[in-house]
């Protein structure tokens, strides 16, 4: 009898094992990812923070430019955060545009003494406002060719997998012993 109610106990306790839901396992995070994601937020208040410093202290073509670096770097930290690996030329390059080349640039044409923005400052007649044009479309264009690159990766990820399909399918449908022709 003892043998019977053990065995019952076991039956009874496996069956409670296999009926109660299971728990899924929490991913543990990444504490790269987590990096990544503290390090492109930072850079979206950076940004943003930017394109507020120069708000009013700028003519409107200019204001519009910074916003528009603005923009491109949100909607890359928002559309290829996750496809950049931390230490990666892009990752660098975004990152440093929102936290460090943006706001160093408006910062050094604001540190010029009032009157130089239409005076000339180097050799070649250049005035301050036409070189911070310069720098501002340098990281503009930059930003466009980092987007493109993006996105020609999202391509290429898309037709390489047409390709394994193709393969891996390649011969299905097909009797077996026939070829193709």
């Amino acid at each position: 009898m003892g043998l019977e109610i053990l065995l019952f106990a076991l039956i009874v306790a496996g069956a409670a094992g296999v009926l109660a839901p299971r728990r899924k396992r929490q991913r543990q995070p990444d504490p790269y990812e987590e990096k990544q994601r503290q390090e492109w937020a930072a850079a979206g208040q950076a940004v943003a923070h930017s394109s507020d410093l120069a708000s009013g202290r700028l003519p409107v073509p200019y204001q519009l430019k910074v916003d528009t670096i603005r923009r491109k770097v949100q909607w890359m930290l928002s559309r290829y955060a996750d496809r950049f690996p931390p230490g990666s030329q892009e990752y660098h390059l975004i990152g440093a545009t929102a936290t460090d080349y943006l706001p160093s640039t408006l910062k050094a044409y604001f540190a010029l003494p009032p009157g130089y923005a239409n005076w000339p400052v180097r050799a070649d007649g250049k005035t301050g406002l036409h070189v911070l044009w310069e720098q501002l479309d340098l990281l503009d264009r930059k930003l466009d060719e980092l987007a493109h690159a993006a996105q020609r990766n999202d391509v290429d990820r898309l037709l390489a997998n047409g390709r394994f399909l193709e393969e891996r399918f390649s011969g299905v449908g097909r009797p077996s012993g026939v070829s193709g022709d």
